[in-house]
């Protein structure tokens, strides 16, 4: 039975070309998604690496349309903003950070070792961080005022950066060999993890440098973020970004919570999901719609040939079968080119951060969707294959 099928399926390739491309297509739009929200979930599930409850925000507007200018005004502009708002007795800690957590920017290094390139994402923080984020340092320790004297530039990195840069060597002490450029970086931390764009972005490499706002070599955060004491009202919001243009004018100034921030960002990456599922939805939906419309066309035109077969015999359940069983095939074409394409991608290191057992899961998940909805859109054609009787056969002829 399944070489017969098999010979059919390949004595009508010309016609079933067509049908395999959509399925294949189809395949991969749907993985696409699946895989986005099998990796959306996994992450979700995971530690973040940092406290977000009680987190305000302080974004400055500098009025310099570039990051890397600065000057010694600006640095002592940035000193007063931080010592205004540790004036206000509901603030527990602040902390300077280029690009604070949930925000969309990112400060990114790659360096070459010889091997496949590294990349982590950095942040310049001032040394209270840990107190307002929670911060969890696993190994070493973190920034501390004594590094004002020393001989090198400290470096927190995570685990997950160690453990690439180092390979199994204990990463405190390292120096990063002046592949960042100027200043000798040395490793004084490791902290367990910290996913700064927040729960459903990926564990990556990261790496805090530290800053020191006394210090006017160093370019000022454009972001500062506040431990709130709980119970804090959101009205102290306004009192904030008031007392902080009256005390630095020429710049401008936006609070919001970190809560709030969080939220935004969920429902942006949300969005993004929605709108993949929504497109693999409309694409999957015609695809059965033109199979459906297919398989009709192709149980007229073989009304001879199962009238045939009924006339042989052959019951309404093996006429249905016979049916599903060459969709099937079709699908299995499709379904298995579209594997092979997807496959390379773990093997061929792209998107390293989404590991093979995501891509299995989302397969699965897939080849599971695509069966499910091929045999629906064969439901009636193949109920229509099982009407046809002998006698049509013979008016077919």
């Amino acid at each position: 039975m399944i070489a017969h099928l098999l010979k059919l399926f390949w004595q009508r390739k010309a016609s079933n070309t067509l049908l395999i491309a959509e399925v294949f297509i189809s395949f991969l739009v749907l993985m696409a998604v699946v895989t986005a929200a099998v990796y959306s979930y996994g992450n979700y599930s995971r530690p973040l690496g940092f406290e977000f409850n009680n987190v305000w925000s302080v974004t400055v507007d500098v009025k310099q349309k570039s990051d890397d200018y600065w000057s010694a005004d600006m640095v002592e502009s940035a000193r007063q903003v931080e010592l205004a708002l540790r004036s206000f007795p509901e603030v527990e800690a602040v902390a300077g950070m280029n690009y604070p957590p949930y925000s969309f920017g990112n400060s990114i290094t790659v360096i070459d070792r010889g091997g496949p390139t590294i990349e982590w994402s950095r942040g310049e923080v001032t040394d209270d961080l840990n107190k307002v984020l929670g911060v969890n340092v696993v190994q070493g320790r973190w920034f501390e005022q004594s590094d004002d004297a020393s001989t090198f530039r400290p470096v927190v990195i995570n685990r997950r950066l160690a453990a690439e840069l180092f390979r199994g060597r204990d990463p405190i002490g390292q120096l990063l060999d002046g592949e960042l450029g100027d200043g000798d970086w040395r490793v004084v931390g490791v902290v367990e993890g910290f996913r700064k764009d927040g729960e459903l972005s990926g564990e990556g490499n990261y790496a805090f440098f530290r800053i020191n706002l006394d210090d006017t070599t160093h370019r000022p955060p454009r972001t500062f973020l506040l431990r709130m004491r709980p119970g804090t009202s959101p009205s102290v919001q306004q009192d904030i970004a008031s007392r902080l243009q009256n005390a630095v004018k020429h710049w401008s100034f936006e609070v919001e919570t970190l809560s709030d921030m969080r939220q935004s960002n969920f429902k942006k990456r949300i969005a993004l999901l929605l709108a993949g599922g929504f497109i693999a939805a409309n694409l999957i939906l015609m695809v059965a719609l033109g199979l459906i419309g297919v398989l009709w066309q192709n149980v007229t035109r073989r009304q001879a040939e199962i009238g045939l077969r009924r006339a042989l015999g052959a019951s309404a359940h093996d006429i249905y079968r016979q049916v599903l069983a060459e969709l099937i095939i079709i699908a299995s074409a499709g379904t298995l080119l579209g594997t092979l394409v997807v496959i390379q991608f773990p093997l061929l290191g792209v998107f390293q951060s989404v590991g093979w057992q995501v891509y299995m899961v989302a397969i699965l998940i897939s080849l599971l969707l695509m069966y499910m909805i091929m045999l629906c859109a064969a439901l009636y054609p193949s109920r229509l294959a099982t009407q046809i009787q002998p006698i049509e056969a013979l008016h077919a002829d």
